[in-house]
């Protein structure tokens, strides 16, 4: 079961936050930052704090919450 939830909260991370924030990144800069592919979580070694501080997480966050929320009202 712990595999599983891991698992999940993996592609959660990943795909929501890390993937999405870097396409925002890589669109509204008109393609001069080019898209990381690689996320810190496959690194065993990747702090808690090295998650937090990753923009491009808060970025596609932030987008699927207003997304979420503009479908909701």
């Amino acid at each position: 079961m712990e595999i599983v939830i891991y698992f999940f909260l993996n592609v959660f991370i990943a795909v929501i936050g890390f993937y999405t924030g870097e396409i925002i990144i890589f669109l509204l800069s008109l393609g001069r930052i080019k898209v990381r592919w690689n996320f810190y979580s496959d690194v065993e070694d990747a702090s808690f704090f090295v998650l937090i501080t990753e923009k491009s997480i808060w970025i596609g966050f932030v987008f699927w919450m207003l997304f979420v929320s503009y479908l909701v009202c």
